[in-house]
């Protein structure tokens, strides 16, 4: 199956210990999405940290708008609707059924050369939806925060002005919440690392709150 570009390559993965910062004026409450949708909010003088933990965004990425996407393409490339639909079919029955982190691992190792090169059409579309269904290029950062893997990366298409980042923390490869940390300007990498674990430590405070 072939590949067109913006698909990327694999992503990088660097696993830290990090330590943590104080946040000056840190205030936690409460904020609403589009739709009533409610998500916990921390604000600081340098930056915000908004987290949900009633989503998840991967598996609603691959739903029918990113299934339609790689049919089209399939179509292009000269193959039948019933073979589309039974590739894609197939590929999406195993994305389903894993766990929260391994899907998410299997999204950020999906790459474009290797689905070149994939003989086995259902292959070759699992690994297409994951590469369609977010387009975020990474690098990845790793973290353990009081027995949650926590997982840090550049929000795909952020303004340029501030840092955004998007995080996701899973315990026992299940999803506990999602987040989204945004910095004032742009200070060095391990600042935002460090400001990413004190909030992670923050979003794992409220989950294990009775």
């Amino acid at each position: 199956m072939e590949a067109k570009a913006p698909l990327r390559t694999a992503m990088m993965v660097f696993d830290y210990q990090l330590e943590e910062v104080e946040l000056e004026g840190a205030e936690r409450g409460l904020g609403m999405l589009l739709g009533g949708l409610q998500m916990e909010a921390l604000v600081w003088r340098g930056g915000e940290f908004t987290w949900r933990r009633d989503n998840n965004p991967l598996r609603e990425s691959l739903g029918d708008g990113t299934q339609k996407t790689v049919a089209q393409a399939l179509y292009r490339m000269g193959y039948y609707d019933d073979a589309v639909r039974g590739a894609i079919r197939e590929a999406m029955a195993q994305l389903d059924a894993m766990t929260d982190e391994t899907l998410f691992m299997a999204w950020v190792r999906a790459d474009r050369a290797m689905m070149a090169e994939m003989e086995e059409l259902p292959r070759a579309v699992r690994e297409g939806l994951l590469l369609v269904s977010r387009r975020n290029g990474g690098p990845v950062v790793v973290f353990e925060v009081r027995g949650e893997v926590v997982y840090l990366l550049p929000l795909d298409g952020a303004n340029g002005k501030d840092t955004w980042v998007m995080m996701e923390a899973f315990r026992d490869g299940r999803l506990t919440w999602t987040g989204t940390l945004r910095l004032l300007g742009h200070p060095p990498p391990a600042m935002v690392r460090a400001i990413a674990a004190h909030v992670a430590r923050e979003a794992n405070s409220t989950q294990r709150a009775p």
